[in-house]
């Protein structure tokens, strides 16, 4: 009996520690399990949520820049048709022969026949011009070319107004318009009339209607507001969705987004899973706004979180089953997985962060092209004034020297009449690369319009900037120009004064170059 006990006792020893192996086994397992489930949760709260939430602000960012990329090339279109508008109603004679109508010295068909091919002229300045009717000072008019439109549809006219105003968009004789109205002013300030620039919106249409970059439920909102206070659209939407209702009326949410920018406001609001950026054009007080649906906005990126999300799960399954049918070595497994796991995530942050970029890159390209002259690739008017502003704050603030030159290709219509406007274009070309050799690497070259340049000279005074615009003006009429030959340019000159503000010192400017051409062309003044 004690040998038989002795043998039951000795088989329940040997039991004992297999079942607690068994047990062993399991209870690690488990626990390996519960931790390497633990592991995978905190490293993806860790890496995975952040980078989502990274992620998906720049998809914000990305819908915000869009709209005011949009907004940028729509504010350098309007600039573009207020300086056709200003260089039209700027020419000297056919404004002499308007003061000379409003004074009764010659007759309406004295100033009409004058006038009427000189406009016909200057409709050659850009192909988005469609007709220009000139009003005297009782709004009358006088003369005018190309498409007509009725008077209902014409700006209001108020002869206090200085500055230029526009009409509403309209369709008329199956065109996108609207009518530019630019003052006419005489030398003293006195109102002389009104010119009325019919301007085509195919180019805005173009801009309004490019895609690129966006999805397919995006929607780009151009709203101008009416003189009822209602929000319009300025052309025919892409589709007939949630943005309106009854045809062309906003539903309210985006009336209420669009009357915040009209307003000035900019910004970026999600309302019923839709995106809405916009952003206020000051120009001629309208607004653009851009929307999207979440679920396209983020599509990429929930996907590529779902491709994350399952990695991860079947890496997580694969590591237990391998511990389960291995169970060595424990800690190489662990670290090959989590190696695995965390290059698959590298990999498609870095795939994420690479589209990322390619759109900033399309994005400042963009902004380059707005704030450049596309035929001599110096600086635009808009960025000139930027520069002018900034350095004007400087001047101010140390009280440095700042003069201004503003100079004029003489008889350039002559070269565009003679040679053909391809010719005029290698003209300017060349002008600019003269001027790039002769100026100052500080100093800021720009184009001011049509035949026009302004040169920005930091910390130089009256009496040097004359010195270099003298230096200019002889090496420009000494440069042989090809096909045409000899060149000469006026240009007028100002210093800033400590009352000085952007506007009166380009004014001033203006009017010494006026004295220039006054003075026989091919020479300096001061002002």
């Amino acid at each position: 009996m004690e040998l038989r006990d002795s043998g039951m006792n000795a088989k329940l020893e040997i039991k004992r520690p297999l079942t607690s192996s068994s047990r062993l086994k399991k209870i690690l397992f488990s626990y390996l399990a519960i931790g390497s489930l633990v592991l995978a949760l905190t490293l993806s709260g860790a890496t995975i949520l952040p980078l989502y939430s990274r992620l998906k602000a720049a998809e914000d960012r990305n819908i915000q820049h869009a709209v005011e990329t949009r907004a940028m090339a729509i504010s350098e279109w309007a600039r573009r048709s207020k300086d056709l508008a200003w260089q039209i109603t700027s020419r000297t004679r056919i404004r002499q022969e308007l003061k000379k109508y409003n004074n009764g010295e010659i007759s309406l068909d004295q100033v009409k026949s004058f006038t009427e091919p000189k406009l016909v002229d200057a409709m050659n300045l850009s192909k988005e011009i469609l007709g220009i009717m000139r009003l005297d000072n009782k709004e009358q008019l006088v003369a005018k070319c190309g498409l007509n439109v009725p008077k209902e549809k014409w700006p209001l006219s108020d002869t206090t107004l200085k500055n230029i105003t526009a009409s509403q968009p309209s369709i008329t004789s199956d065109y996108f318009v609207f009518i530019v109205r630019a003052p006419i002013l005489s030398r003293d300030g006195a109102y002389e009339g009104a010119d009325l620039i019919v301007i085509d919106l195919s180019n805005l249409k173009e801009i309004t209607s490019n895609y690129s970059g966006l999805g397919k439920t995006s929607q780009i909102i151009l709203g101008c507001s009416s003189c009822d206070n209602s929000i319009n659209p300025v052309f025919p939407l892409k589709s007939q969705n949630l943005d309106v209702d009854n045809g062309q009326t906003f539903n309210s949410t985006v009336a209420t987004l669009l009357k915040k920018g009209i307003n000035g406001e900019k910004g970026l609001e999600k309302i019923d899973k839709k995106v809405f950026a916009y952003t206020p054009l000051f120009d001629f007080s309208w607004v653009i706004l851009i929307s999207q649906s979440e679920n396209e906005l983020y599509a990429s990126l929930n996907n590529k979180l779902l491709i994350i999300g399952s990695s991860t799960i079947f890496i997580y399954l694969v590591f237990i089953l391998g511990f389960w049918l291995i169970m060595n070595p424990l800690s190489g497994r662990l670290l090959i997985h989590a190696e695995e796991l965390e290059e698959s995530i590298i990999e498609k942050t870095q795939y994420l962060n690479d589209e990322i970029l390619i759109r900033k890159k399309a994005e400042e390209k963009l902004i380059i092209l707005s704030t450049t002259d596309e035929l001599t690739d110096t600086n635009n008017r808009r960025a000139f004034n930027d520069f002018l502003r900034k350095n004007i704050g400087r001047a101010l603030r140390y009280k440095e020297n700042l003069s201004l030159l503003l100079l004029d290709i003489d008889l350039f219509k002559n070269v565009n009449d003679t040679f053909g406007h391809d010719v005029g274009d290698r003209v300017l070309k060349e002008l600019v690369k003269v001027a790039k050799e002769s100026i100052r690497q500080e100093d800021i070259l720009g184009r001011w319009g049509g035949e026009e340049f302004i040169i920005l000279l930091p910390q130089t005074g009256g009496d040097n900037a004359l010195q270099l615009a003298e230096r200019l003006r002889e090496k420009i009429s000494e440069h042989s120009f090809p096909t045409v030959g000899q060149v000469t340019v006026s240009i007028g000159l100002s210093e800033f004064g400590p009352e000085d503000t952007s506007d009166s010192v380009v004014k001033r400017v203006d009017i010494a170059l006026y004295a220039a051409k006054e003075a026989g062309r091919n020479i300096v003044k001061t002002n």
